[in-house]
This record gives structure tokens, sequence and C-alpha cells, in this order.
């Protein structure tokens, strides 16, 4: 395989032998080297992968309409924004890991309550490689939040209209046509 991951195989009624490559890696790393595969956890796999990756498609989508409709994008020459992060937010993050812990307790954790911890968390965070890991934590819990209301069939993932802001569509214009004025 040309990724450094465990090189897997599928077999089954179909075909004798099927690799495994088109994957992520995050799919594959946790098993074994020549681990085989049956029908039913192959295709629970790349289900998984297809949801996954219609989910991060709406992600985007939404993220170009805001910079469409807010102009939030940096690369328009438009002025950073402060994190507004750091200590002060720590009783906050205190608050709703007591609010977590109570409801561990009586067993009913809610989707809510691991995103408020998540995001807490990172709102204490100053250092911004140590805010950029938690940032990345809370998105990937939406999205599992998301991908939950898929599986239970109450909000099914469809893949969204594409919504471009104009400074990317003056980028691919000009990788396919080359710069308006050279």
């Amino acid at each position: 395989m040309t990724r450094d991951v465990p090189e897997v195989w599928w077999s089954g009624d179909l075909t004798d032998q099927l690799r495994l490559q088109d994957l992520p890696l995050v799919y594959l790393e946790h098993l074994e080297p020549y681990t085989v595969l049956n029908y039913a956890e192959l295709t629970g796999m790349t289900k998984r992968v297809r949801i996954t990756n219609e989910v991060l498609a709406e992600v985007r989508a939404e993220r170009n309409a805001e910079v469409a409709a807010l102009g939030l994008s940096t690369s328009a020459g438009q002025p950073d924004r402060a994190d507004g992060t750091g200590p002060a937010f720590r009783s906050m993050l205190g608050d709703t890991r007591r609010n977590l812990d109570e409801a561990a307790r009586y067993g009913v954790v809610s989707w809510r309550d691991l995103l408020l911890e998540k995001t807490a968390l990172a709102l204490t965070k100053h250092e911004p490689k140590d805010l950029a890991e938690c940032l990345v934590a809370v998105a990937a819990l939406a999205v599992e939040w998301r991908e939950a209301l898929h599986r239970r069939g109450v909000a099914p993932v469809e893949r969204p209209a594409m919504v471009m802001h104009a400074t990317q569509v003056a980028d691919i214009a000009e990788l396919f046509w080359g710069p308006k004025n050279p």
C-alpha cells in the first residue's frame, strides 16, 4: 500500500481478495496487519466513511455560506479576530464538568453535555496550539453528533448544494485559465 497503514484485505463470496486502500486511515489504524474482514464488516466501514464524508460536505457548505454571507474569511484582506479565550473560562469549565458528572451518575449523558464540556475546555485554552487541538475535538464531536442524528433517521444526511465564495471561484478560474491579466 502507498500509505503507512497495515495491509488489510477483505475476503468473501464476491471476490477472493480486495485491498481496502480507499478507506481513510482512521478506519484502518486499529486493525492488525493482514486482518480479514467479512462482508458485513466491510460494508459497515464503507457506510460510516460515506456518512462522515457527507457530513463533512455539509460542514464545508455551511462554512462557504458563512464566508459568503458574513465575510468570515481572513484571506480576503480582512483583519483576523481575537480568540477571546483563556483562564477566565475555567469556572465555566468546572460547571460543565460538574453537570456532565451528574448526568453520568444518573446515566443520562447527552450529546449537549459532551459538546458543552469540549467547548468549555477549548475556551480555557490561551496557547494557540492547545486551542487548535481542542477546536478539532469540538468539531469532531459535532460531526459525530450530526452522524448520530442521521443514524436515528431524524435528520438524514444529504449532499448539500455547493456554495462558493467569489474569491474561491476566482482561484479555481485562475487555476484552469491562468491569471486574469498576465
